[in-house]
């Protein structure tokens, strides 16, 4: 998130937020659509992997001139070969879709606009935080969720160190 909420610094605006929420939810579509992908590409090999084994295998088995023991090793170590592959492929998937769509979704989240519920016991009596709200209410605009977190972080910063 390229956009950071400072209780000591000035609000991002209207704008600035919008545009980190658009972009947010245009990244979190080219995941969706990566995921999509992969899942193809999984199912793609599996079926060529048991395509191979019923129109490859079954029948090498059924002759007997053919070579029994590649027949053997062959049928023997499939399951061992798609093990590793399997592990790679979901290591990946991990790596490159879930882990950044959950921190997508994070900020999302936090890039939405704060219910009046939650909008209630934000730090009164705080002049750092009054001042910050003021210039969120200056913008014609209410707290974001990012926002409120970034408040309660600085009140908690300020109550361990006095």
């Amino acid at each position: 998130m390229a956009l950071e909420f400072d209780v000591t610094a000035a609000a991002p605006t209207l704008a600035e937020i919008t545009v980190e929420r658009e972009q947010a939810e245009n990244e979190r579509a080219i995941l969706k659509k990566k995921n999509k992908r992969f899942l193809v590409y999984f199912v793609l090999t599996v079926a060529s992997l048991v395509s191979t084994a019923l129109l490859g295998i079954l029948p090498a088995i059924d002759k007997p001139e053919s070579s029994q023991d590649l027949v053997f090793v062959v049928t023997y170590f499939t399951p061992y070969l798609i093990l590793p592959l399997f592990v790679f492929g979901n290591h990946l998937h991990i790596k490159k879709i879930e882990k950044p769509r959950k921190k997508l979704d994070a900020v999302i989240v936090g890039l939405t606009e704060a219910t009046p519920e939650e909008l209630v016991d934000v730090a009164d009596g705080h002049h750092e935080i009054d001042r910050y709200r003021q210039q969120v209410a200056a913008q014609q605009r209410v707290l974001v969720k990012a926002e409120i977190d970034a408040i309660q972080r600085w009140i908690g910063k300020q109550t361990q160190a006095a």
